[in-house]
């Protein structure tokens, strides 16, 4: 099993670095994908492998600028999974990155917290 996963960004895809050792996610850019199961597809089966062996404690950062409506339903299925660790006693954080003009990724962020059971930490992103 490979523990790691680590793409560069695209014009249409994020970066994504996942360490299963570790327990850190992290997804930073745009998702866009033309074909969203070709990019999140291969994530979500090494989530299904992380759930059943995961870290005491699992961070997730979503630095996402943008992101399109099946981006929204895959970063929901892996909240979903990731919740399942929470009623097994494992820690789940969630830091969700937002610029501070953008009042619409922080809505969905807050979007997010409302439907699983998930620490949720909101991260403003100062213009520097």
């Amino acid at each position: 099993m490979n523990n790691k996963i680590s793409i560069a960004a695209t014009d249409s895809t994020p970066a994504l670095e996942f360490d299963m050792q570790q327990g850190k996610l992290s997804l930073t850019g745009k998702s866009i994908p033309q074909d969203p199961t070709l990019f999140y597809g291969p994530l979500m089966k090494q989530m299904d492998e992380y759930i059943a062996n995961p870290a005491a404690e699992t961070t997730v950062d979503i630095n996402l600028q943008y992101f399109n409506t099946p981006s929204a339903k895959y970063l929901q299925d892996i909240f979903q999974k990731l919740e399942t660790l929470t009623e097994n006693s494992k820690s789940v954080n969630v830091n969700w990155h937002y610029e501070t003009d953008d009042s619409d990724m922080l809505q969905a962020g807050k979007d997010y917290q409302g439907i699983v059971n998930l620490s949720f930490s909101f991260k403003e992103i100062k213009e520097s």
